[in-house]
């Protein structure tokens, strides 16, 4: 069972909204959507009373119990898996090809210096 499937089961209506699904928060006496459930991330959060959280801390929280009986509840063992960090190159966000036409133009426009491979220094 999803994050949707769950925050659901406990009476909540959620409705699309772009990426996300909005819906009024279970925790407190919201008049506007301002709970927000997102697909990608499989996280949720409230603008209104600013709880937020995964599956997990939903659980523990509408139901006022630990951590341990949110798993088990879910009938999971094992918390869920965090998603993968993306790859970092020295320290980047992004990988840098250092040959390519956009990098070779900036650091040939402000006269960077570069190293044998192409890249800044």
């Amino acid at each position: 069972m999803g994050l949707v499937q769950v925050i659901e089961s406990y009476g909540v209506e959620l409705r699309r909204s772009g990426k996300e699904l909005v819906g009024l928060c279970p925790f407190h006496d919201d008049r506007h959507p301002s709970f927000s459930v997102s697909f990608e991330k499989e996280k949720w959060h409230c603008f209104g009373c600013q709880a937020g959280g995964d599956i997990v801390t939903f659980v523990m929280r509408i139901e006022n119990i630990d951590y341990k009986s949110a798993l088990k509840m879910l009938g999971r063992e094992q918390p869920p898996k965090p998603p993968k960090p993306r790859p970092k190159l020295n320290g980047q966000k992004t990988p840098c090809l250092g040959s390519m036409p956009c990098c070779v133009t900036l650091t040939s426009a402000f006269g960077l210096p570069k190293n044998s491979n192409g890249k800044k220094k």
